[in-house]
């Protein structure tokens, strides 16, 4: 049933936000809520059984989430997204979604040929949840723990939190803005501009975000670049004065963003690294720092 679907998956978002409130014994009583829920679903189906036993169902889970509104500020929700071209190379894809699997973190994913900036748009539009969070198809977590801390900021201070980035193909090139290759954003927040994600003539794609923050005195995060892996086929991009990103960057030590798919070593970088994550053995061996000198 449609209802019960969209009740498990509101269920994990909570699994998942349950960390947030430092609630971790409540996560068994989610997780075997959920199991029950899937269940029962795929009962429905063979044996449809009474709604009696349905309705059970949602009571209890109405009870869990009175339990947690007591030892929580509020119950967010979330939505993950990722968007990718149908000719995306498919073994970036399954790397990413088993990262995403390994966190238990749910993604919608997106394979469509579309403006990076009006599909954001478009699923901030439709989106149903307090939060909503973007991915690049190569970019992934290390850490869960600090993925939630993320998410923690965003939804105190209303707010986007995102990898910091400058333009260095726009004037001045020193502009650092937070970019949407991994975005976190307040839906509040979004429907208060009057500003689109798609590129304009003076920045990239979610620059203008950053603009309008700047702005108006907004509060919002970015984070920076701490290691990189290589050089990317124009050499290594300037972050202002800050230092330097390229193939292969980390962001605050947790977010990993490949840069340039498109190229077949580039490929098997990310497919070491997402292993690597999964199999909890994740190191900056062989990275370069972001802030050397030279």
């Amino acid at each position: 049933m449609k209802e019960d679907k969209e009740l498990i998956e509101r269920l994990k978002n909570i699994s998942i936000l349950a960390h947030y409130g430092g609630l971790n014994p409540l996560l068994n009583e989610v997780d075997n809520l959920i199991h029950v829920l899937s269940c029962i679903r795929k009962l429905t189906i063979d044996f449809q059984p009474r709604c009696c036993e349905l309705e059970d169902i949602r009571k209890q889970n109405l009870k869990l989430t009175d339990y947690i509104k007591k030892y929580t500020i509020k119950i967010m929700e979330i939505e993950i997204h990722s968007l990718y071209w149908p000719n995306t190379n498919p073994e970036i894809v399954e790397s990413h979604k088993k990262v995403m699997k390994h966190f238990e973190l749910p993604c919608n994913y997106h394979e469509k040929q579309i403006d990076h900036g009006l599909w954001m748009d478009e699923v901030l539009r439709s989106a149903k949840t307090e939060i909503v969070i973007f991915f690049d198809i190569d970019c992934v977590p290390i850490s869960k723990e600090k993925f939630i801390e993320y998410i923690k900021y965003v939804h105190k201070n209303k707010t986007f939190l995102g990898i910091a980035q400058v333009s260095n193909h726009i004037a001045p090139a020193q502009h650092v803005y937070a970019a949407p290759a991994f975005y976190i954003i307040d839906k509040m927040f979004y429907n208060k501009l009057n500003v689109s994600f798609s590129a304009q003539k003076f920045g990239d794609v979610g620059e203008m975000i950053t603009y309008y923050a700047e702005k108006e005195r907004y509060t919002y995060r970015c984070l920076y670049p701490t290691h990189y892996y290589d050089e990317s086929t124009e050499g290594l991009w300037k972050l202002h004065n800050y230092g330097w990103y390229g193939v292969g960057t980390v962001f605050d030590n947790n977010i990993f963003h490949l840069y340039q798919s498109r190229f077949d070593r580039n490929v098997n970088l990310f497919k070491t690294v997402c292993d690597n994550i999964i199999n909890d053995n994740f190191s900056f061996n062989n990275f370069q720092s972001a802030t050397r000198l030279n």
